[in-house]
């Protein structure tokens, strides 16, 4: 992730005991508003629509988010 290129090797290592990899099949909550912010996600691959709203019929879309994709 080129973003993390200007950390060094200590930091790095200390960093990769810290991620946890997670996959979403298509349809998923990641998250609802309300949840604790006790994570920190990174979109690898994929696209992810932001939504508000307690139910389908109250759903307002936000914006969509979509993976870089990879050199």
């Amino acid at each position: 992730m080129p973003w993390l290129s200007g950390i060094t090797a200590d930091e790095m290592e200390q960093l990769q005991h810290k991620f946890v990899m997670c996959r979403f099949e298509p349809g998923d909550t990641v998250f609802s508003q309300g949840d604790a912010a006790d994570k920190w996600y990174v979109l690898l691959q994929g696209t992810l629509l932001v939504t508000v709203g307690s139910d389908a019929s109250s759903e307002h879309k936000l914006c969509r988010l979509s993976s870089i994709p990879a050199n």
